[in-house]
């Protein structure tokens, strides 16, 4: 029984790492540019995922910052779930909130690679509608 466990275990390890492979494979030609720019790079698949999902976050709160915000200086929306995590906008200072991952005042936090790689899949329904949301705020006067 402790065999059939160990080799389940091993199969699920394996497939993990092959899907983190796999997504992170996008983030390797910007890897060896850093590289060769002289920075600093892990060249491990988590690592890689993590900071694909740091640089879209990042971009999402610099795009949402720019966005007006209608006549609210100060707001907090529950924007509902999205893959089973609570999504989150807060403005003043902007912050945003998906599950476990979040950026606040350019903060990134991640905590691990299986949340990054969810945040992935998942990055167009996010960022549709929080730019939905900041859209309808806008209309209001």
């Amino acid at each position: 029984m402790l065999d059939s466990i160990t080799q389940s275990t091993q199969a699920v390890v394996e497939a993990t790492e092959v899907i983190l492979t796999a997504v992170s494979d996008k983030a390797i030609p910007e890897a060896v540019i850093a590289r060769m720019k002289g920075e600093q790079t892990s060249g491990e698949p988590a690592d890689l995922v993590e900071s694909m999902v740091e640089k879209k976050l990042t971009k999402l709160s610099e795009e949402v910052a720019e966005a007006p915000h209608g006549v609210f200086s100060a707001f907090e929306a529950e924007l509902g779930n999205i893959a089973e995590r609570r999504l989150v906008l807060r403005g003043a200072p902007l912050c945003i909130y998906w599950g476990r991952i979040s950026i606040q005042r350019d903060r990134v936090q991640i905590p691990d690679a299986e949340e990054a790689m969810y945040f992935l899949a998942n990055y167009d329904l996010i960022r549709e509608r929080i730019l939905r949301f900041i859209e309808q705020v806008k209309a209001i006067k």
